[in-house]
């Protein structure tokens, strides 16, 4: 799992069609940057190789076939092979009111949204997307290991910078600017949480993203008393600015959650290298936009990925459950069964055939009349379901009149989907009519 702020992933350029002022396209300002910072953002997303990622700074355009999260998309799948990624629909079409906003992507062979589960963001209260909003809406998804069977709750943030100022009550002498803001948006992602806004089953959440605060700062600290642990260090750091270092971007999670984590880093590919090696063409001479440059995931971004191990409990993979037996026609001890018939097996689930020999003996003493039928290859055999059918009604088949037949239906003659076969065979008895 990482979180990753990809500053202004926007796949429209200048003075275009963008949200929710379509003049304030943000990122790439042609074709030509964007195609150098979309070749390092997907250098370093493939390098970083998550089952999950939390995007940040996304551009706000939907989830649709021309979005910035579908383009990214797009090219890790070009790059990595089909299908190795897809994107987690939230259904709207801007994920709140600001130009950027935060996504997920994840690997479909390992993990999947969780069934009877559905992404949520937070947009009321210190979240309020209207004018005047502060933070893009947090989006919690909740995720099912497909190897384990675990579930976990991965919630992506991006909280107000301290760029610009807030209300004076909040902003703050040593903590910043809007200090207020985050540390409400804090208490209130707290809050939210409590709901289960997903729907999962499963206690375990991690929150990651762009806190846009230090480690020890008020929003930290409130997520640390709601009971999340960082899982970095203090001095740890994601970001520098103006010749100093920290984090502004975290990873925490709840107490549930955190006996399962494996490990936390920051990977160093953005903080640590200057802003002349980024996709940018601008204040560079011809040749400085060529030696300065280079598709690899080096100042990709100006923040530094987030990633975290895990290692979650779960059920293991669901193992296939032998088919069990819920009802036979006819029923044992039944008379008055008619000649052509059908010989019905009901499973407690769907069934695929199996191997062996059903054996339908005719009791008449001394001498037992048998008739048998190889259930892999005969025409008389078929599925429906949760039901083995055996005809016997036609030319050659009819039954006895008035005789006590005995029927007996192998070990292993069908088995579950998964491949687990009927454990013991199946014994009855019947007699049929005189017509």
């Amino acid at each position: 799992m990482a979180s990753f702020n990809v500053l202004n992933y926007f796949n429209t350029f200048g003075n275009g069609n963008c949200f929710p002022i379509p003049s304030d396209c943000r990122g790439a300002s042609n074709a030509t940057e964007f195609t150098r910072q979309r070749d390092k953002i997907i250098d370093a997303i493939r390098l970083i190789n998550a089952d999950i990622l939390g995007l940040i700074e996304l551009e706000n355009d939907g989830f649709g076939p021309a979005s910035a999260i579908q383009d990214l998309v797009n090219g890790l799948n070009a790059v990595m092979g089909p299908a190795t990624y897809a994107l987690v629909d939230v259904g709207v079409s801007n994920l709140g009111g600001d130009a950027i906003t935060n996504g997920f992507i994840y690997k479909p062979s390992t993990v999947e949204i969780a069934p009877g589960t559905v992404p949520a963001f937070l947009n009321t209260g210190e979240l309020t997307q209207g004018p005047g909003r502060f933070h893009r809406p947090p989006l919690a998804v909740t995720f099912r290991q497909l190897s384990t069977d675990a579930t976990f709750t991965a919630v992506v943030n991006h909280l107000k910078s301290k760029g610009s100022a807030c209300d004076p009550a909040d902003n703050d002498p040593f903590q910043g600017n809007c200090n207020g803001n985050r540390t409400r948006a804090a208490q209130q992602i707290l809050t939210w949480l409590a709901t289960n806004p997903s729907g999962s089953n499963d206690p375990d959440v991690l929150i990651m993203g762009d806190i846009n605060a230090y480690a020890m700062e008020d929003p930290i600290k409130t997520l640390e008393a709601g009971g999340f642990t960082n899982l970095n260090s203090p001095n740890s750091y994601s970001f520098s600015f103006q010749g100093q270092w920290g984090s502004l971007d975290h990873a925490l999670a709840n107490s549930s959650l955190n006996s399962q984590v494996t490990g936390s880093d920051k990977w160093h590919i953005n903080a640590d290298e200057p802003v002349i090696l980024d996709y940018g063409l601008s204040f560079k001479s011809p040749s400085q936009q060529s030696l300065f440059y280079s598709n690899d995931p080096f100042r990709s971004s100006d923040h530094d990925p987030v990633i975290v191990g895990l290692s979650l409990t779960g059920n293991g993979p669901t193992e296939p459950t032998a088919p069990v037996v819920v009802s036979t026609s006819p029923a044992n001890g039944a008379i008055g069964v008619p000649r052509n018939t059908q010989i019905i097996l009901t499973f407690d689930q769907p069934i695929q055939k199996g191997t062996g020999t059903i054996i339908l003996r005719r009791r008449v003493l001394p001498i037992l009349d048998t008739r048998t039928t190889d259930i892999a290859t005969s025409p008389r055999v078929t599925l429906d379901g949760n039901r083995f059918i055996l005809t016997v009604s036609g030319r050659g088949t009819l039954l006895n009149r008035l005789t006590l037949y005995d029927f007996t239906f192998p070990a292993g003659g069908v088995t579950s989907l998964g491949g687990s076969p009927l454990a013991n065979p199946v014994n009855f008895s019947f007699r049929t009519r005189f017509d």
